[in-house]
């Protein structure tokens, strides 16, 4: 009494253990998804636990440098700020006394001063520094057809001009084949001649301006035009050993040669970088009219604008300069000529011409300093 009876098991005709097997194994099947299960869910979490702890120490490093790099980052641009307002204002102050346009970074001004200079006939005069192969011959051909000038050649100009200065300092426009600090060294002699004669009791000239303009090209293109000028135009005034060189036109045999040309042009483009940034260019803004110096102001243009530059011109001045524009007295642009020597570059090569690169850089961005 107060005992439940034992249920009897379910009726089987086979043997005790043949009854009792089934129902173990029906057991064993219900409780294996559950055992297996939980067996998985402890395994996940072993091996997850590691896994997630690196990863949220990953996210925090990531959220502490990221806060780091901002606050660095903050302070570094405020720096920089800082220290590039105070660049352009010291960039400014030594800019001051420089009185230079370039043509792509101010092409509106630029053919303004030009148009106005050659507008002004008698109170203005124009002095172009010819760069071998930099549209030089161009560029004469053109400003002697505006202004209906007779040719003059501007190679070995250095004698003629200081036979008669005046002469040159006085005309509308000349040229002049020199190195960039002869050319600096002609302009300050024109100064001196346009301040003596406006200073003189009996000249009635006022102070004339003086406007000078340089064209300058990319060097590495630069080098293998004047190669292809000297070693495919008059070669019979070559000597022996350099008609040679250019007949075998590579730079692996003669090297010497041909780095001489890399040399050439480094001279000429930091020469023109020195004349941008030269005391005679300063004394434009820095004088006053008391000081009665004729100013000098330099224009520079890349070759590649100038027929930009004359399709502006041509608009900027009034029509009866206009035919001269179409006119043609002599050659346009001295052609190159590749028949004896094609030149290919290497890099080595290229190399050379590296400080030259650089200076047309500065020129591009109109750093001079």
């Amino acid at each position: 009494i107060g005992h439940k009876a034992p249920t009897s098991p379910p009726h089987c005709d086979q043997p005790l253990l043949r009854c009792v097997k089934p129902q173990l194994s029906t057991t064993y099947n219900s409780l294996l998804p559950t055992i297996v299960m939980e067996v998985n869910y402890k395994l996940a979490f072993f091996f997850a636990t590691p896994i997630v702890l690196c990863a949220v120490y990953f996210v925090l490093s990531i959220v502490d440098f990221s806060l780091t790099y901002l606050t660095d980052t903050s302070k570094s641009i405020s720096s920089q700020r800082k220290s590039w307002h105070s660049g352009q204002s010291n960039f400014q102050q030594r800019r001051e006394g420089i009185n230079n346009l370039i043509f792509h970074l101010d092409s509106e001004q630029f053919v303004k001063t030009y148009a106005d200079c050659i507008i002004d006939e008698d109170g203005c005069s124009i002095h172009y520094l010819h760069i071998f192969k930099s549209g030089g011959t161009f560029i004469e051909s053109k400003m002697r057809n505006i202004l209906g000038l007779n040719y003059e050649s501007s190679w070995n100009i250095t004698e003629r001009f200081y036979k008669n200065p005046a002469h040159y300092c006085s005309a509308r426009f000349s040229s002049y084949q020199v190195t960039p600090p002869i050319f600096a060294e002609i302009i300050q002699k024109c100064q001196e001649i346009n301040s003596i004669s406006s200073n003189s009791s009996k000249s009635s000239m006022k102070l004339k301006k003086i406007l000078t303009m340089v064209t300058y090209r990319e060097p590495i293109v630069l080098t293998i035009s004047n190669i292809h000028q000297i070693c495919n135009r008059n070669l019979h005034l070559r000597t022996e050993n350099e008609r040679a060189a250019c007949s075998r036109c590579n730079y692996e045999e003669d090297p010497k040669f041909f780095n001489g040309f890399a040399n050439f042009i480094n001279k000429q483009l930091q020469g023109i970088r020195q004349l941008a940034n030269d005391t005679a260019w300063r004394q434009a803004v820095s004088l006053t009219k008391e000081d009665n110096i004729s100013s000098a102001q330099l224009l520079l243009m890349d070759n590649l604008d100038l027929n930009k530059f004359l399709n502006k011109l041509q608009v900027a001045l009034p029509v009866k300069y206009s035919n001269g524009f179409n006119e043609t007295k002599r050659t346009d642009a001295n052609l190159e000529k590749t028949e004896n020597c094609n030149f290919h570059m290497p890099s080595k090569m290229m190399k050379e011409v590296g400080p030259a690169c650089q200076d047309y850089r500065q020129l591009s961005f109109g750093s001079f300093l």
